[in-house]
């Protein structure tokens, strides 16, 4: 639902003819990203530290991977990074994603950047950065209880 909605809102706003992606991270996350973007048509890119990694990627995922240290700015240049409109930083080190994230908009003026955080209290170290946090945890959570919610909601309308 949420990738959907991000998806549908840069679809709109920012999309142009095979556009590129940077997925820095190629765990459970990155992965499904990365093969439902180039499924949808982006020209997507995976770096990831592991070779391994890149095996959770389906038959069907059409893009690019670069096996390497992310932190090192030669293999996001590498990447295509000045040339993508959209980076997201997904791996399991929350500093890491936010430093990506700032270099990825100061350094290489991508339009679009999204990391991911589990610790909300590192939130704050890129509110003014315009990048967009998402935290899975958080984000499951809202969703367990929106379902527990309606579920609890509709049992009641159904006594009455």
């Amino acid at each position: 639902m949420l990738f959907k909605h991000l998806t549908d809102q840069w679809n709109t706003q920012r999309r142009t003819e095979r556009s590129t992606v940077l997925i820095v991270g190629c765990g459970q996350l990155g992965t499904i990203l990365a093969e439902r973007l180039s499924r949808d048509g982006y020209a997507v890119v995976v770096i990831d530290r592991s070779a391994e990694a890149f095996r959770q990627l389906g038959p069907g995922y059409g893009g690019h991977t670069i096996c390497g240290d992310a932190s090192n700015l030669d293999i996001l240049r590498d990447a295509g990074v000045e040339s993508a409109q959209l980076f997201i930083a997904a791996t399991r080190t929350d500093t890491l994603n936010i430093m990506l994230g700032i270099a990825a908009r100061r350094v290489f003026k991508v339009q679009t950047v999204i990391v991911r955080i589990d610790d909300p209290s590192l939130e704050a170290a890129i509110t003014e950065e315009a990048i967009t946090v998402i935290d899975p945890v958080r984000i499951a959570a809202d969703l367990l209880l929106q379902t527990m919610l309606g579920v609890q909601h509709d049992a009641a309308e159904a006594r009455s």
